[in-house]
């Protein structure tokens, strides 16, 4: 019985040992998947992008034929009439005149048409691809949106990992000022020291006691803009993760071909091409044709004041003869707004290679820039024992010792931030460029 409990027990403890492994583990990926389909904005424009899908297949029906149900009552206060004049058939016939009434004082009318449209000069086509590119706009404006997502989620991981480090490399600074000081004291109670020593040891082990303060206050402010963000504790993430960016010229060309405000503009001025294929369709012949049942008192007969039906089929055709050239005034509105567009994409594009160089070159320099503290900090590592044993020998002071082991960890702090900018500035880049 006792070996079938320590057996339950060794496995409950594997397993949770496997899900705590699991659990601070998440990929960030995932967590960045997660935060993307809960977020509000891109929930209301899948909302959005149905809501133009509707209005696609709404503008697709103005082709079809339409039904429509009327009534109408008209009162006309007077009457047509018609009077025939006597006619002498011979010197003793005569055929008396009369009066007749066409028409009543009170008319009904109950009537079912339906138009289907013949040719409308393009519009009805082009509205529909007015829509078609409202749901496209839609699509770029969520992905956008995802993009926006996920440079907040990665600056704050990013963030984090800095904080984290510089509080890692200040903690271990801390316990060597704490060492130093139990040595310290025991080199006074020899009376090899003067008080000062301690003093000055003390007042940098308090200095780096408040920083440590600060720094976990920025950590627990980053902690809970992360779990904002994602609803995850950033401590479960994964810790090695690394953004993968393109070399320069194929960022550029990424950007040119695949972010979605550069897609919106090009969206943008093929809808003002349509906008001008809509204008000039507008003054070409409208055509619909037509059929009208109709049950009226009176009916086609106005002779007779009594329910009737009757039907009325045809064409109609109307034609834009004159309005003050106003026509020619849209399109002209229409190019110069195309205009701005292509002005607008132009200069973005400009900006974005501009901000790409600067870019690109920052990651160069903190490249470097590691590299080089790498080797202050192996030489600095090689001098420490001998910077004690100066110190114990009284050739330079203590003041002059501390400072030169917080050199060292600064070099170490140095190179770790180093790491996590860079990652940053990949970051930016990939947001730059539209790659998630």
């Amino acid at each position: 019985m006792k070996l079938i409990i320590r057996v339950i027990i060794l496995m409950l403890m594997y397993l949770s040992v496997s899900f705590n492994i699991y659990a601070k583990n998440i990929l960030l990926k995932d967590v960045l998947k997660k935060a993307i389909k809960t977020d509000v904005t891109v929930k209301n424009l899948s909302v959005q992008g149905k809501i133009d899908s509707i209005s696609v297949e709404i503008a697709k029906k103005k082709k079809l034929l339409s039904v429509n149900l009327s009534g109408r009552y008209l009162f006309q206060s007077d009457k047509m009439e018609i009077t025939l004049p006597s006619k002498t058939l011979s010197p003793t016939i005569t055929i008396p005149g009369s009066t007749m009434s066409a028409g009543v004082n009170n008319n009904f009318d109950i009537n079912m048409s339906i138009i289907q449209p013949v040719y409308s000069g393009g519009i009805i086509s082009n509205n529909i691809k007015l829509k078609k590119n409202d749901l496209l706009m839609t699509k770029n404006n969520k992905l956008f949106s995802k993009q926006i997502i996920s440079k907040n989620i990665k600056n704050s991981y990013f963030k984090y990992k800095i904080l984290n480090e510089e509080k890692k490399i200040l903690t271990t600074l801390l316990n060597e000022l704490k060492l130093h000081r139990k040595k310290m004291q025991n080199l006074y109670n020899e009376n090899l020291i003067n008080k000062a020593v301690i003093l000055e040891t003390e007042i940098k082990k308090d200095e780096i006691s408040l920083n440590l303060e600060e720094l976990n206050k920025q950590l627990k402010t980053e902690q809970i803009q992360f779990n904002y963000l994602t609803k995850v504790n950033i401590n479960d993430i994964e810790k090695n993760y690394s953004e993968i960016i393109l070399n320069k010229n194929d960022s550029l060309a990424y950007y040119k071909n695949n972010h979605p405000l550069l897609n919106n503009i090009k969206i943008g001025k093929d809808n003002l091409y349509i906008g001008e294929n809509i204008s000039r369709g507008s003054y070409l012949p409208q055509v619909n044709s037509f059929f009208e049942l109709h049950y009226g008192k009176p009916g086609i007969d106005v002779f007779k004041n009594e329910w009737n039906p009757y039907f009325r089929a045809g064409i109609n055709i109307s034609y834009r003869l004159f309005d003050w050239n106003t026509k020619k005034n849209n399109i002209n509105i229409l190019t110069y707004r195309r205009k701005k567009l292509e002005n607008k994409k132009k200069h973005l594009i400009e900006l974005t290679e501009n901000n790409l160089n600067i870019l690109y070159t920052s990651v160069n320099f903190y490249k470097n820039k590691i590299t080089k503290t790498k080797t202050l900090i192996v030489n600095s590592e090689a001098i420490k024992d001998i910077k004690e044993k100066l110190f114990l020998e009284k050739q330079i002071t203590n003041l002059e010792y501390l400072t030169f082991l917080q050199k060292i960890k600064k070099y170490k702090l140095m190179e770790q931030k180093n790491k996590y900018k860079i990652e940053l500035i990949k970051t930016r880049i990939n947001a730059l460029i539209g790659k998630i």
